[in-house]
Formats: C-alpha cells, sequence, structure tokens
C-alpha cells in the first residue's frame, strides 16, 4: 500500500514537470512567432526646405500603413548618374527612393531596389503653383504603391543598365556611391555641391597705418563651383571707408577712401556648414585727399582736394558658419599691399618734407552676413 505523503510527492513532481513542458512549449511557439524586423525603406528629397517637409509628410503618412521601416534625408542634389550606380557600403534596404523637386516644370522619382539590379523613374508635372497638393499626392502613390509591392515580392521597373540607357546616361562597370543622405557628416561636405552664388553686405575695419584704423561698409558678390573637394570661385567687393582726419605739423589731410577688390577663392568644408576659405587678388583703392592748414602759416599753402587711385594686391583667409541654408555668416583678416608706395608731402623752400606716408602693407579684418543661391 502506497504512503499518502509519498502518493501527494509523486503527484506534485508530475505536475511541475508538465507545467515547465508547457512553459517551454510556449515560450517557443512565442519565438517562432516573434515579428520579423521591418525592412528599410530610405527617402530622399531635394528641393525647397518647405516643400520638401511637406511632400515628407505626404510620404510618411503613406508608408506608415505598408510594414516597413521609413528614413528620410534630405539634400540639395540629386544625380541620376550617381544613384544609379550600387554602393557596396550601403546599408540593407528594401528599396532607396530618391525625389527631385527642383525641376522648373516636373519632379522626377526615381526608386531602386536593395541589390540596385532594377530601377523605376517616374516623372510628374508640376501646376500653375509648383509643387501643390495634387502633385505631392501623385508622388506619394508612385511612392507607396512601389514600396508596398516590393514588400509583397515584386520586381519593379527595369535593369539598372536600362534605366541609365533611357536617362541619356552611359553603362559602367565600376562602382560608385549613390548621393550621400544629409543626415550623415559625408552628405554635410556633398550637401552644396552645384555652384553657388553669394551676395553679403560687411563691416571691415582696415588700417590706412598702424596708427590710424579706418571703418568702412562694403557688399560682396562671389560665384563658386565644386571641383573634388574644394570649391574654386571668385568674389567682387566694393567697400567705402569713412572719412579720415590726418593731423601732421605743418599740413594735415582729410581722406575719403573707397575700395574695389577683385580675387580668386579657394574654399573647403572640413565640417558640417563649416567652410574656410582663402583668396587672392588685386585692389583698386579710391583715395579722396582735402589738405588743410594746420598750422595757419603764409608760407604753407594747402594744395586744393584732388582725387588719385592706387592699385594694390590682396589676400584674405576667412571662416564661414551656415546656420540655416541659404545664409552665410563669416569672419576674415587679410592685407592690401600698396604697389605705388603713396606718399605726401608739403613743398617748403623748394624742398619735398614729407608729412604722411600710408603703410605699405595694410591689414584689415572685418564680418560679413550673405545669402546663398544654388545655381
Amino acid at each position: 500500500m502506497t504512503d499518502p505523503p509519498a502518493r501527494a510527492g509523486a503527484v506534485a513532481a508530475a505536475l511541475v514537470g508538465l507545467s515547465l513542458a508547457l512553459v517551454s512549449t510556449a515560450t517557443a511557439g512565442a519565438q517562432d512567432r516573434a515579428p520579423e524586423r521591418a525592412p528599410r525603406v530610405e527617402v530622399t528629397t531635394a528641393g525647397d526646405d518647405t516643400v520638401r517637409r511637406e511632400l515628407e509628410a505626404v510620404l510618411a503618412d503613406l508608408l506608415a500603413t505598408v510594414p516597413v521601416d521609413a528614413r528620410f534625408a534630405r539634400s540639395e542634389a540629386v544625380s541620376a548618374d550617381r544613384l544609379l550606380r550600387p554602393d557596396p557600403n550601403a546599408a540593407e534596404a528594401l528599396a532607396r527612393v530618391w525625389v527631385d523637386l527642383r525641376g522648373p516644370d516636373r519632379a522626377t522619382v526615381y526608386l531602386v531596389d536593395g541589390p540596385w539590379e532594377r530601377a523605376l523613374v517616374r516623372h510628374v508635372p508640376l501646376g500653375p503653383s509648383g509643387v501643390d497638393e495634387v502633385v505631392r499626392e501623385q508622388v506619394g502613390r508612385i511612392v507607396g504603391t512601389a514600396v508596398e509591392a516590393m514588400v509583397a515580392g515584386a520586381r519593379l521597373g527595369v535593369t539598372r543598365d536600362e534605366a541609365r540607357a533611357r536617362l541619356g546616361l552611359p553603362r559602367v562597370g565600376v562602382v560608385e556611391a549613390p548621393p550621400p543622405a544629409a543626415d550623415s557628416d559625408d552628405a554635410s561636405r556633398a550637401t552644396h555641391r552645384s555652384a553657388r552664388l553669394r551676395l553679403g553686405v560687411g563691416y571691415e575695419l582696415w588700417f590706412f597705418d598702424p596708427e590710424l584704423p579706418t571703418h568702412a561698409l562694403g557688399a560682396r558678390l562671389g560665384w563658386s563651383a565644386p571641383v573634388d573637394e574644394v570649391r574654386l570661385g571668385v568674389r567682387l567687393a566694393g567697400w567705402y571707408r569713412f572719412r579720415t582726419r590726418v593731423e601732421r605739423e605743418p599740413v594735415g589731410a582729410v581722406f575719403e577712401l573707397g575700395a574695389v577688390r577683385l580675387a580668386g577663392t579657394l574654399a573647403h568644408a572640413p565640417a558640417r556648414w563649416v567652410e574656410l576659405e582663402a583668396s587672392a587678388g588685386v585692389v583698386l583703392q579710391l583715395v579722396h585727399v582735402e589738405p588743410f592748414d594746420v598750422q595757419r602759416t603764409d608760407d604753407v599753402r594747402p594744395a586744393a582736394p584732388s582725387w588719385r587711385t592706387d592699385p594694390a594686391l590682396t589676400v584674405e583667409v576667412g571662416a564661414t558658419a551656415r546656420p540655416f541654408e541659404g545664409l552665410a555668416v563669416g569672419l576674415f583678416a587679410g592685407l592690401d599691399v600698396d604697389l605705388m608706395g603713396a606718399r605726401y608731402v608739403v613743398e617748403r623752400g623748394g624742398t619735398r618734407v614729407p608729412v604722411f606716408e600710408p603703410a605699405v602693407v595694410r591689414p584689415r579684418v572685418g564680418a560679413f552676413v550673405a545669402a546663398d543661391l544654388a545655381l
């Protein structure tokens, strides 16, 4: 006859074993049913900031209904030639989408699959008001339908080589990276890879003489274009320097100055939204001189007011920050080297006596604010 306590222990052990088996089975089932990670879809838009934000909102709403991990980025340029070349270092993705909103009469959608084997290109005509609600909905429908079909396993578009041929691009046998996304450090260097016009105003402290600082206001107009990892360009600047009074015995003079500088520029962006620039060129200095008698003596007669032009060479270095798209704020320092060696003298008893000799090398520092326009 079985002892009651022993029987109860056997029943308890059996129940514990059954519970562990059920827990193990449930855990295994839960693991088998664990959701897979949603495939990644990269969407890059290029164009006006406001237009891009409005389109991104439409695309985000549409892609939220599809089981994908949508990642958005921005760029100022879209190159069909570059995006139709596979990048072996790119993150794994189901699809990569670029939407170019910069065209004057149409928006263009580029879509490539994960391995860069097939591509889809669609054009959407713009309305009278540009990228309006109708255009955004059409672009959203193209992107949403294509991504949904790819999630279901469809193969869209044509081969990469066919897409390049339709766009008038040559076939390639080398691998290059597509346009980088604007949310990475590498993308920040490529954000402004187009010709640019920069128009600004500035302030300058210019030293006509080491003891004679002169304040100036001016305007700057520059053009530059990317060449490999740098930007080459040209800049034209005009400055008005406020009237400066110089008193030397026996005469003095009031100087009113202007300058026009033409320089070639070389710029490099070592970090996001920061640009370092060096320039060199020529200066034409316009000088109005109005002499006056300091001692009021009879043997000294100031000459009549006159204008003169002094050519000079100029060099400059500077740093520019771009806190917002289209806005540039910079600091600079430079040197103007007078080529004429101007001297201001007075004749006394047939002898020329130097009164004022401006510095040959004239340092200057300043700041500017400018608007950047992509061309």
